[in-house]
């Protein structure tokens, strides 16, 4: 893995030479690209077009219904704008740079993302005095993607000595939402953040002043005493009800860096990509004359809606090079759950001395099957140690050691149900068999002591064909002796680089970059022996990294704080992986709101209790009803329709379809979280030339008829209301 790309500089061929007003469509493609000598550059798609001033400064447009919507204020006679992509030399901004008009580029291009034109734009800048750096900026538009443009920028040192090199920018907007509706604030958007490490703020109108948000996205580091980055998903979306934009990087290899979102005193907004060379190299960047460094290649897309679309278009292009997030989906995935955690443990969580009561957690299982939970998860202390992950030999739990496992999940297979085993990767406990039998896969901090994770583990560097081999040894444990249908990875987030010198490490990122290849290792070895296993990755309070994606069978929501973080986890997983990819709830016992299991059969999501101790008779029947609901109607394994935002539309709404006997269902879950709602609501997505009756599907009542081109109901509800129109 490459983190510093120098190239020496090359030639080029010119294909426009801008001596005159140009327009370049020759193919009829709906790509366009038109310059006026010393003046605008435009080049756009269907959906969206880039403006580039002579400083390279731009603006992007979203083209929806004939307008040309833009949040972003682009160009120099707006104050405090910057250009899309820059740097930092000898810690100043270098942002000014004269497009070279003569060199412009415009090519037909066909790579993995299809048919498309690249747009090249050079220009030097003199801002500093004995400094020269060149830019050249490469933009790509494609048929295939008609709202997103692909942007990557090389900065060459003309100078004549080296020069240090700071941050890198790339596609960075000042964003402003009166620029296209007057009657807002510049920062009444809505926001998404796609990194781990925290939770996604709740906003609900705008961010506020002098909010600031680095957004990392790379390894963990410390800064200011606490640990920061996780992981996650690199890209954040900023919208209105009129129009959005989202941007961040699609390369498939890991990269440390932020995404920063930032609101000035004039409430403007500030967001782009921010590389840190300092956090890829561990050493000072220096550019010697003539080399070259490449910025990640970004994309930046206009839409419409909340951040379900971009999303989409996300995942889409990182499929067109090679990854995909999708995988296919199990009966197994979609088994309602019952976790052990916290009910039948000691309850020193904090400990290493959790137990697992098997006794008892066997004397709740038939009550968990009644209730239609046949997914029955051994939580917390079912195990002796991590890394070894051997069952407990407590009386409490397994004194009979892995024979007694293997036959306590067969008494669970022969009343119905299925056993997941939590697990985590990559840790080991210090005392652990695996640790004291290997040190030397250990990971290694600059000093040479071992690197503890949050559990006061070691961690095993993802990087060894030995580490891998070990978690394929896992799931052949698990799976051929144990018996084991399903597993949760529980609090994965990224890991730390290597400075083990026993590895030979090129760069000590590289054990961050290869963090996914346990996952690899055990999913796949775990779908060849057992293609139903499921395999659940839970990255507490927080999104799943990028490149773990592909090796994953069910998302989760993840400690959810509450109702409305489920539902906009379920979409975004659902734009990550698929309309109908199986997704978790987490636990929605009665004690955390009565919201929370609507909350969860409305969404579509596969619900898990923790449920304790047997519940009151009216508490068993909450349970029997949302349970029962559930399994009738299995929205969780419907198509999701992004029809609705999840913000602006009013009743909060989500769209379901579903064939059932050669019909299709369609489903909408209305929210109203702890309130009431009264009014009329237009359901869309209804197919042409069909009649639907409306069934309250919760009430078991009819609510009346809609159409297409009549689609208005109205409705009075408290918390939820959930229809489905089945066609006549």
């Amino acid at each position: 893995m490459r983190y510093k790309d120098f190239v020496r500089l090359a030639g080029f061929t010119v294909l426009i030479i801008c001596s005159a007003c140009i327009s370049f469509n020759k193919d009829g493609s709906g790509i366009q690209f038109s310059c006026e000598p010393g003046g605008v550059i435009r080049f756009k798609n269907q959906a969206i077009e880039l403006v580039f001033d002579s400083l390279m400064y731009c603006t992007v447009y979203h083209l929806k219904d004939g307008q040309r919507l833009s949040l972003t204020a682009g160009g120099r006679s707006s104050r405090g704008t910057v250009p899309s992509h820059f740097i930092v030399v000898e810690g100043k901004e270098v942002k000014n740079f004269e497009v070279d008009y003569p060199a412009l580029e415009c090519s037909e291009v066909a790579t993995g993302f299809g048919r498309g034109k690249r747009l090249i734009l050079k220009g030097v800048s003199a801002e500093l005095l004995d400094i020269k750096i060149e830019k050249k900026l490469t933009v790509e538009l494609y048929e295939d993607y008609p709202d997103v443009a692909i942007t990557a920028a090389e900065y060459m040192n003309l100078s004549a000595r080296p020069v240090k090199l700071g941050d890198i920018f790339s596609s960075v907007f000042v964003l402003s939402a009166s620029l296209v509706n007057p009657a807002l604030a510049p920062n009444q958007l809505h926001a998404f953040y796609g990194n781990a490490g925290r939770l996604t703020p709740q906003i609900d109108t705008e961010l506020p002043v002098d909010y600031e948000e680095e957004n990392y996205t790379g390894r963990t580091v410390e800064v200011e005493g606490q640990k920061r980055g996780n992981g996650g998903i690199p890209f954040i979306d900023l919208w209105c009800a009129e129009t959005g934009l989202a941007l961040g990087h699609i390369e498939t290899e890991w990269r440390n860096l932020y995404l920063p979102i930032r609101v000035g005193r004039d409430r403007r907004v500030f967001a782009g990509v921010r590389e840190d060379p300092s956090l890829n190299l561990h050493e000072p960047a220096l550019l010697a004359p003539g080399e070259t460094v490449k910025s990640v290649r970004t994309f930046t897309c206009a839409h419409e809606g909340d951040f379900y679309a971009p999303a989409a278009r996300y995942a889409e292009l990182m499929r067109s090079q090679g990854l995909d997030f999708s995988t296919e989906p199990a009966e197994n995935d979609y088994l309602a759950a019952w976790c052990s955690w916290n009910s039948y443990c000691t309850l020193d969580q904090a400990s290493k001395n959790d137990v697992m009561v098997t006794r008892r957690v066997l004397e709740r299982v038939e009550d968990q099957s009644r209730l239609g939970l046949r997914m029955i998860i051994f939580d917390a202390g079912w195990f002796d140690n991590q890394g070894d992950w051997r069952p407990n030999a407590d009386p409490r739990a397994f004194p009979g050691g892995e024979d007694e496992l293997a036959e306590v999940i067969e008494k669970i297979h022969a009343r119905g149900g299925k056993v997941m085993l939590w697990i985590s990767f990559l840790t080991a406990d210090p005392w652990s068999e695996v640790a004291e039998q290997h040190p030397q896969w250990m990971i290694l901090k600059p000093d040479g002591e071992f690197h503890l994770d949050r559990w006061s583990g070691y961690t095993m560097c993802p990087s060894l064909p030995q580490v891998q081999q070990y978690h394929r040894e896992l799931a052949r444990r698990f799976i051929c002796e144990y018996g084991a249908d399903a597993f949760k990875v529980d609090g994965m987030y990224t890991c730390p680089p290597c400075y083990n010198p026993a590895h030979g490490h090129d760069n000590p990122n590289e054990s961050s970059g290869d963090f996914y290849q346990a996952f690899r290792a055990f999913y796949d070895e775990s779908k060849r022996l057992k293609p139903e296993v499921t395999v659940m990755v839970c990255p507490c309070g927080t999104i799943c990294a990028f490149n773990v994606l592909p090796y994953l069978s069910q998302t989760i929501a993840a400690d959810p704080p509450d109702c409305l973080t489920v539902r906009r986890w379920a979409k975004l997983y659902r734009a990550l992986k698929g309309p109908s990819s199986p997704y978790s709830s987490d636990y929605v016992h009665i004690a955390s709101g009565k919201m929370r299991l609507p909350t969860a059969v409305g969404i579509g999501a596969v619900p898990q209790s923790f449920q304790g101790e047997p519940p009151e008779p009216e508490v068993e029947e909450w349970y029997r009803k949302w349970f029962g609901i559930y399994r009738r109607e299995m929205l969780s394994k419907a198509r999701y329709e992004n029809l609705y935002d999840i913000y602006y539309d009013k009743p909060e709404t989500h769209v379901f379809r579903k064939e059932i006997s050669n019909a299709e269902l369609v489903y909408y879950s209305m929210y109203a979280d702890n309130s009431t709602w009264s009014g009329q609501v237009s359901l869309r997505g209804l197919d042409p030339g069909r009649q639907y009756r409306v069934v309250d599907y919760v009430a078991d009542s009819t609510l009346g008829t809609v159409t297409e081109d009549k689609p208005l109901i109205k409705v009075s509800f408290e918390d939820y209301l959930f229809i489905k129109c089945i066609p006549q």
